[in-house]
């Protein structure tokens, strides 16, 4: 699980949280990317990596450097199969993972090719101070038209549970995009 992180421990832990809370069996492995925080909370980032019940590899850039660069010195560090993502703040439903994963064995099982396959969930959007409203995902469509196109299908990074070839396949986050 891939994790940028810039001057948000609050919400950082809020979002280790939720992914200790998964209800998917598999190992985890978290790696956060500090993007240059200022003391006081990577001293706190510190302190949470420290205290997960999952392993957390930290990585700092002691400048922010900016979302791009930290995203693909993440990806520069993934050794597992799968990659999911989930930015500092954000948060993921219990059943997140068992649901894609079981959803992953099915198209095993079918022999079909997961090297292209990305799994991505219905998620509920909310903003601080906000209503939470859900957003279903409708995947019995054209899926690429959807995604390039329509407005009810959306491949977010923190709904995306992927192989690891597929990201390394389609190569870097562009660092000149704002």
């Amino acid at each position: 699980i891939l994790i940028p992180h810039f001057n948000d421990a609050s919400g950082l832990e809020r979002s280790i949280n939720s992914i200790e809370a998964q209800n998917w069996t598999g190992d985890l492995r978290i790696v956060l990317a500090d993007d240059g925080s200022c003391k006081k909370e990577f001293a706190r980032v510190e302190h949470l990596a420290k205290q997960a019940s999952c392993p957390i590899t930290l990585l700092r850039d002691s400048t922010n450097r900016g979302r791009a660069i930290t995203r693909n010195r993440l990806l520069e560090q993934v050794e597992a199969p799968y990659v999911a993502w989930l930015d500092a703040g954000d948060l993921w439903m219990p059943n997140k993972l068992k649901i894609q994963f079981e959803h992953i064995s099915r198209l095993r099982h079918r022999g079909g090719n997961l090297e292209n396959i990305w799994v991505t969930c219905d998620y509920y959007w909310r903003w601080e101070g906000k209503r939470a409203r859900s957003t279903l995902q409708d995947v019995n469509q054209d899926q690429v038209k959807g995604l390039l196109m329509g407005s009810n299908l959306r491949a977010y990074l923190w709904t995306i549970l992927a192989p690891a070839s597929s990201f390394k396949r389609i190569g870097r986050f562009d660092e000149e995009l704002p």
